[in-house]
């Protein structure tokens, strides 16, 4: 392994831009004083999941600072990561996304931040979750992967018997309903709204609030405001129209080639016509047609997103430790903070149901 010359880890950017190329070295940064030319620089060549806008928009709270490892042979390594503390004075060190840092520079990185743990997220191929919980790694989700071809025609034909026959009979019906007025539109980037983007939300959100699961249109409109300038810079909107009104459709970020699903809704009064599975249909063919290879259905597993050709791919959390005692602790506060919610819903849920139960007695 190539040794690294250390720069100062309060070293601030070149005011007029980063190095080009990037020396050798250990480079370590806060975001906040990097100009655009070196914010430019370390997006280069990086995955959506390891981008400046997922670990300082998307993501919340953001990622503050920046991990710059540079071989001798100009291989970067990048992470994005904010320091926390926790019962007041053990720092501790959280990467956003999915740093390509390796384990000795995250060690590195302790000793020269006086952290005392870090955490960290990698995206496995498929099938390796039994041998990632037998390691060090927690599975903690799935991103559901489709690889795209280059024809739309491929994909339908790539995907089951009954998916190939349901999708164009189903758009078929619906124009024969309405009489040809059904289409999808699709905008990018800047002229993107974020109103039409949370009219999606609003629907998911009562679909869900339908099915007992809670209504939380607030909440995550809020998020797709916060993200806007992600929105504008990477955003797709496919939006589902009947006769010239939005009734579904789906919400995606590009990034080069690959495609990331962020939102997929219907009105929930056209629940019988299966809109959500059609818009997202459509929308993969359109990225196909844009030469997206990877389609990303995003976070869980869901049976409607292997029908569509998504294979699940683990996720996983990966700790590194100065003081091993610190593990089962970091260990013990994640799986409390990943199950809370979830336990808060049940309860939730519950408590409704016991009271629809007895108004009902009542009555």
């Amino acid at each position: 392994m190539a040794s690294f010359k250390v720069i100062s880890t309060e070293t601030t950017p070149p005011a007029h831009g980063t190095p080009s190329p990037w020396s050798e070295g250990t480079y370590d940064w806060a975001i906040a004083d990097v100009d655009a030319v070196g914010c430019a620089r370390l997006d280069d060549g990086q995955a959506f999941l390891n981008s400046l806008g997922f670990a300082t928009v998307y993501d919340h709270p953001p990622a503050t600072r920046v991990r710059l490892c540079v071989s001798a042979d100009q291989t970067a390594r990048v992470g994005f990561y904010r320091e926390v503390k926790r019962w007041a004075i053990v720092r501790l060190i959280e990467f956003v996304g999915f740093p390509t840092l390796n384990e000795n520079d995250l060690r590195k990185l302790l000793v020269d931040r006086g952290a005392r743990a870090a955490s960290y997220l990698r995206l496995h191929a498929p099938g390796l979750d039994t041998e990632v919980e037998a390691g060090n790694g927690t599975v903690i989700t799935h991103d559901v992967i489709a690889q795209l071809p280059i024809h739309a025609a491929e994909y339908l034909a790539s995907l089951g018997k009954q998916k190939r026959q349901q999708l164009p009979r189903y758009w078929r019906k619906l124009e024969r309903e309405f009489e040809g007025r059904v289409r999808m539109e699709f905008v990018a980037r800047s002229d993107v709204d974020v109103a039409e983007v949370n009219r999606l939300v609003a629907f998911n959100q009562q679909r869900m609030g339908s099915l007992g699961k809670g209504n939380f249109t607030d909440q995550e409109s809020r998020k797709q405001q916060r993200r806007e300038p992600l929105t504008l810079q990477k955003g797709l909107l496919g939006k589902l129209m009947i006769q010239d009104r939005m009734v579904g459709g789906t919400f995606n970020y590009l990034h080069r080639d690959e495609a990331f699903l962020i939102v997929i809704a219907h009105d929930p009064a056209w629940e019988k016509h299966n809109l959500g599975h059609l818009a997202l249909w459509r929308t993969v063919e359109h990225c196909i047609g844009l030469r997206v290879r990877r389609y990303h259905f995003f976070w869980g597993r869901k049976r409607y997103k292997n029908d569509l050709g998504g294979v699940d791919h683990a996720i996983s959390e990966f700790i590194v430790s100065r003081n091993p005692s610190l593990l089962p602790l970091w260990k013990a506060r994640r799986t409390i903070m990943r199950n809370w919610p979830r336990a808060i819903g049940w309860v939730k849920r519950k408590l409704t149901r016991s009271t629809l139960t007895n108004d009902a007695h009542e009555d």
